[in-house]
């Protein structure tokens, strides 16, 4: 009986917002562009550790984007937190995706010790996350809708966020100058380049977790 009336619950609270809200357009269409296209590149070959790596990439952000579109239908305090935990447990390990991928994109063997220790940052993380509010504390909450709020240590989350990005712009920079690679592979890893200091510019969406007021542009 309990468990039914939490359901209906929830369910009320969702259809409180049932008309959809225009700030939940743009994570929902981030979310089925992002599913599509991990999706996609995952069929070409998905025996290909790069491919793989990639697609886990757009998973992930396909779940950002995803938790961030049902928060705009909830309506409780309790179910906006629990969101923002549900969505954090893939967006906080979304850096250390993106090591793995270029790492694997460049063919580093080198650095996988790296991917692995990374990786074993972010279930420390993880672990934070749901035992305690010194990672993220809750929620803020703007005009436009919900965002995680930052706890004490989130700081040190983006020094190594900052770390990695830096390494991989550094390993990325160094592959376009190889004169042992061929024309190909340097443009390449430009295209890469230029795309990460494209997607490196989501990273303004950690002012929000501090209480700055804008919509998250993440999504573009």
């Amino acid at each position: 009986m309990g468990q039914a009336l939490l359901e209906e619950g929830w369910c009320s609270d969702i259809r409180q917002g049932e008309l959809m809200n225009p700030y939940a357009i743009s994570p929902l269409v981030c979310a089925v562009f992002a599913l599509l296209l991990g999706s996609f590149v995952l069929s070409k070959n998905p025996r290909s550790s790069v491919n793989r790596s990639f697609a886990l990439l757009c998973f992930e952000t396909f779940w950002w984007q995803a938790c961030w579109f049902t928060i705009y239908y909830v309506g409780t305090d309790a179910q906006k937190d629990l969101i923002v935990r549900v969505g954090y447990s893939l967006i906080l390990f979304l850096p250390f995706t993106y090591y793995h991928f270029v790492v694997e994109f460049l063919h580093l063997k080198r650095d996988m010790v790296w991917v692995r220790r990374f990786y074993f940052v972010g279930i420390f993380w993880l672990f934070l996350l749901w035992v305690s509010k010194i990672f993220i504390a809750g929620h803020n909450e703007f005009t436009w809708g919900t965002y995680g709020k930052a706890g004490l240590l989130h700081p040190l989350y983006l020094i190594f966020m900052v770390i990695m990005a830096w390494r991989v712009l550094t390993f990325l920079k160094a592959s376009i100058v190889d004169p042992e690679s061929s024309a190909l592979a340097r443009n390449q890893s430009k295209l890469v380049f230029f795309s990460t200091c494209l997607y490196c510019f989501a990273a303004v969406e950690y002012l929000i977790n501090y209480g700055v007021a804008f919509y998250p542009i993440g999504v573009f």
